[in-house]
């Protein structure tokens, strides 16, 4: 079992739609792997909130999100998710819109890492269905698999790789998390 202070980020930028969903949102919670060997994970079994908080949280929304998302705002995740999978209706919902993946796959996976990308559509109130490309990341840099897990969705609806943006969007998320991290054990 995996439990963890966790972020994560979903990010989108307008494409050749005509009301595309543009903006970003992140999510703190916490997430229960089907092994404690982060290495041999294959699926996340439940999700959980901050302390007492039943649910992950969004925090941070952007652009067209914010009208509809608040920070503190209780998300619901698909469980269970498996990191090799097709399609997943409603992978999160939260403050009217909801992200069904198409398909997901590891990229890399070790004692002390996890990457998963993969591809969705984000609806809701009243936009135009959005694609987005997107990372699951769990970093676990001392190897034990019950401290310092960490998990961020980052999506992109450009066609054209973006340079690293989604990239530097996840590790300033992670970084982030190690910061509130650091002051909850103060």
């Amino acid at each position: 079992m995996f439990g963890a202070t966790a972020v994560a980020t979903l990010a989108l930028c307008s494409s050749a739609m005509a009301v595309a969903i543009t903006g970003e949102v992140s999510f703190l919670g916490r997430g229960t792997l089907d092994n404690s060997l982060l290495g041999s994970a294959t699926k996340v079994t439940g999700w959980a909130g901050p302390g007492a908080v039943a649910n992950p949280v969004a925090f941070g929304p952007t652009l067209a999100l914010d009208a509809f998302i608040n920070p503190g705002d209780e998300a619901t995740f698909a469980a269970p998710w498996s990191f090799n999978s097709g399609p997943v209706a409603g992978l999160w919902s939260v403050g009217g819109f909801t992200f069904d993946l198409t398909s997901s796959t590891i990229q890399l996976q070790n004692s002390q890492f996890l990457n998963v990308t993969g591809t969705g559509i984000l609806r809701g109130n009243g936009y135009d269905p959005t694609p987005g490309k997107w990372v699951f990341t769990i970093a676990d840099a001392d190897g034990s698999p019950n401290t310092d897990l960490k998990f961020g969705f980052v999506a992109n609806t450009n066609a054209v790789p973006d340079g690293g943006t989604s990239f530097a969007l996840l590790g300033v998320s992670l970084l982030g998390l190690h910061g509130i991290r650091r002051r909850l054990k103060a």
